[in-house]
């Protein structure tokens, strides 16, 4: 039941879905043995792939076969989401800019000589600050010159 076009390629038939009633009364239908699975798939328009998972699904659902069961397969399914999900919210946590806390270094405010300031040219400043933690005195964040300078001659930052 697949059209072809002039080319003579087959469409794809569309995505249908069914009730578990519905797939248990054809799996019902295939264990009796009166039809072959074959036999039931054409009666009903489906493909004999789909009735033979069905089958199989329904076995290791009632304990005939070894496999994860349909409340196993929704709880997978569900976990895999989730993880996705949180994957993403961690990513997008990660790629928000940083700032850390004290003065604006004067560097930020100029880039070197032949480019013009941009974000990488804040953020190697922003990755050489260290934060100095005294008792009393609160934070206050200043460069480390040898990784300032090492860093500058690796970017050609001068």
């Amino acid at each position: 039941m697949t059209d072809t076009s002039d080319h003579g390629e087959e469409k794809p038939r569309p995505r249908r879905s069914f009730t578990p009633e519905c797939k248990a009364e054809i799996v019902e239908l295939c264990r009796r043995g009166d039809r072959s699975v074959g036999q039931v798939a054409k009666d009903f328009d489906l493909t004999e792939t789909a009735v033979r998972d069905w089958v199989k699904q329904a076995e290791v659902d009632a304990g005939e076969r070894d496999g994860l069961t349909s409340d196993e397969r929704e709880e997978l399914a569900r976990l895999r989401r989730e993880n996705r999900r949180l994957r993403e919210d961690v990513d997008q946590e990660l790629s928000r800019p940083r700032r850390l806390p004290g003065p604006a270094h004067p560097d930020r405010r100029t880039a070197p000589a032949g480019r013009s300031p941009d974000s990488r040219d804040v953020d190697l400043h922003l990755a050489v600050e260290q934060v100095d933690f005294r008792a009393g005195d609160g934070i206050a964040a200043r460069p480390d010159q040898r990784l300032v300078d090492t860093l500058a001659a690796f970017t050609g930052h001068r």
